[in-house]
């Protein structure tokens, strides 16, 4: 409900900022040629870390299945509407933030009331405008968290109980059922990574760079690998289903397109002015590297001490006929 509230917020100012555009409608916005006075192709690929965060949760819906009636007709179809609807309320609204603006003008570059949008709510509503978003933003950030923690929750509990963590992750409230070990676990070090980050980076958006970067970089890795298995998965279990444009083609430019994205973070992303410490593209591949390396290890454990436990994984969202 939180989610739908943001969107429908947002969807109806991004339709009022297009019918009322300061420079008119043009479809060039569309277009690379348009694209050179914001940073070229290049740009949008630094830009891209963000879409592609902001992107991340669809799947979690996935977590869900196990407490849902008739998952498989449930679950899959609200995956694929989450995506087409994402899609397309991100593409209405990054051209509804151009033509609010004017697609002559740079005046975004210099808004300095902390967020453009804050600006553009203002100029369709008036000053109740502004703190409309900014509650709808508010709203964003708890709903992203609520669907953060009912996705850790899930997992710690699905590895808990096929024993792939410890059994105590297995085991659920007396009263409302939940996952609370993971929770409240979750909860202590989702506050200890903000006070840290706050502590060594300072105020952001300084500290909010190190952790965009670090998660947007965990949700590349995940993409890309989940990709690069598909070709494989149904060439070895499921032979007769493999087609080459969606289980080799779609994924093959789904990874070189995820790739180029983290690429462009090193090559031409702009330098943060006075940054304290190790620069966030930096100190986050180092991050995402070290929980890589220490998943690799703890797989590789587990098949040498506990196999059973990852053959139990591998069952955990599989629906049994």
């Amino acid at each position: 409900m939180l989610g739908a509230i943001e969107v429908l917020v947002f969807t109806v100012l991004s339709v009022f900022l297009v019918s009322n555009p300061p420079s008119g409608n043009t479809l060039d916005a569309f277009t690379p040629a348009a694209w050179g006075a914001r940073g070229g192709i290049s740009g949008v690929l630094v830009g891209a870390v963000i879409g592609v965060l902001f992107f991340n949760g669809f799947e979690s819906a996935v977590l869900l299945a196990e407490e849902s009636k008739n998952s498989r007709k449930i679950i899959q179809p609200v995956l694929l509407i989450a995506v087409v609807l994402t899609g397309g309320v991100f593409i209405l609204a990054s051209y509804a933030g151009l033509a609010g603006f004017g697609f002559d003008s740079s005046s975004y570059l210099a808004d300095t009331s902390g967020s453009p949008w804050f600006t553009l709510g203002a100029r369709a509503w008036g000053v109740a405008g502004k703190y409309i978003v900014q509650l709808v933003v508010l709203n964003s950030l708890i709903a992203n968290c609520l669907a953060g923690f009912t996705a850790l929750s899930r997992v710690a509990f699905a590895m808990g109980r096929a024993g792939a963590l410890p059994k105590v992750f297995g085991r659920v409230h007396r009263r409302f059922r939940t996952p609370t070990l993971a929770l409240f676990l979750g909860g202590l070090v989702a506050i200890g990574i903000a006070l840290w980050s706050h502590m060594v980076y300072g105020d952001p958006p300084k500290s909010f760079l190190l952790l965009l970067d670090t998660a947007a970089y965990c949700v590349i890795v995940n993409f890309a690998a989940v990709s690069l298995a598909v070709p494989f998965f149904f060439l070895r279990q499921r032979r007769s289903e493999f087609r080459a444009l969606p289980h080799l083609v779609v994924p093959a430019l789904a990874v070189l397109l995820l790739v180029a994205v983290l690429g462009a973070q090193f090559v031409t992303a702009t330098t943060p002015e006075q940054y304290p410490g190790l620069l966030p593209q930096y100190l986050g591949t180092i991050i995402v590297g070290g929980w890589l390396t220490l998943g690799i290890v703890w797989v590789l454990a587990l098949r040498a001490w506990r196999p059973a436990a990852l053959e139990a994984g591998e069952r955990t969202y599989v629906e049994t006929a």
